[in-house]
């Protein structure tokens, strides 16, 4: 069996993620950018948003990654790289966001939206959504938004971390940049319609570089189909540990 690497060395995309690599039409790329002067406004005047430690961020493609309590989340990190909003895209699972017609195209028109299958979990799926990732990535230098929960919190609280950011950013030969976000689970929390008024922060921590944890795997890195279970499971918890620091740190109470 051909090793990841050497699968995403020959594999293209099909037809299907035209979205992810083309070149938007003039009118959605007016929309998108309306979209980002209003949360520019919604996150200064309405939800004010502090930001601590972005200088941390690498100037080149990476993976930004936090907990994950509300659906103004993404907004909160690209507006806390400042780099605009089409800079970034965010992993969606395909059967939610990519099967109804109408829910696709409107919720590209305000976010780049990178399709991912969550109802498969086999090889083929995977080297997918590597290879729509790293594409998305190549087309201006951009970076992807993954929260390592996998869904929004109900309570605030920082739940248990997949391998999936760092099997991206290992097999992409990407860093991964840990986030704290507070507030954003006061102002429009899991099964709220409604955004109430609140202050938000958010604290950048320092780049995770993947590289750097081969050796210390050992026989563990990887196996014969060239996946680097080891340096997965290494990146997750130094990720989850950053994570949890800032949240101890700056935290408080959820309310």
């Amino acid at each position: 069996m051909k090793t990841i690497q050497a699968e995403l060395e020959t594999a293209v995309l099909g037809p299907e993620y035209a979205h992810v690599v083309g070149r938007r039409p003039t009118a959605e790329r007016v929309v998108k950018k309306v979209y980002e002067w209003y949360c520019k406004l919604l996150f200064t005047v309405y939800c004010p948003l502090k930001v601590e430690g972005r200088e941390r961020l690498p100037r080149s493609s990476f993976i930004f990654c936090s907990n994950h309590n509300s659906h103004m989340d993404s907004v909160i990190l690209m507006l806390t790289a400042n780099r605009g909003f089409n800079k970034f895209g965010m992993m969606a699972a395909r059967d939610y966001f990519f099967e109804n017609p109408l829910r696709k195209y409107f919720l590209n028109l305000f976010m780049n939206l990178v399709p991912v299958e969550r109802k498969r979990n086999d090889r083929r799926a995977m080297i997918e959504g590597l290879v729509a990732c790293r594409d998305f990535m190549r087309t201006g230098d951009r970076s992807l938004i993954i929260y390592p929960e996998g869904t929004r919190s109900l309570t605030g609280k920082i739940g248990p971390f997949k391998k999936g950011p760092a099997m991206m950013a290992t097999e992409l030969g990407l860093p991964v940049v840990p986030a704290y976000i507070k507030g954003s689970h006061r102002a429009w929390p899991k099964g709220r319609n409604v955004i109430r008024p609140a202050r938000v922060y958010c604290w950048v921590g320092e780049p995770i570089h993947p590289e750097k944890f081969r050796e210390s795997a050992g026989d563990g890195g990887s196996n014969r189909e060239g996946a680097n279970f080891g340096v997965y499971k290494q990146v997750t918890a130094a990720l989850e540990r950053s994570i949890r620091d800032m949240e101890k740190q700056h935290g408080g109470n959820y309310e």
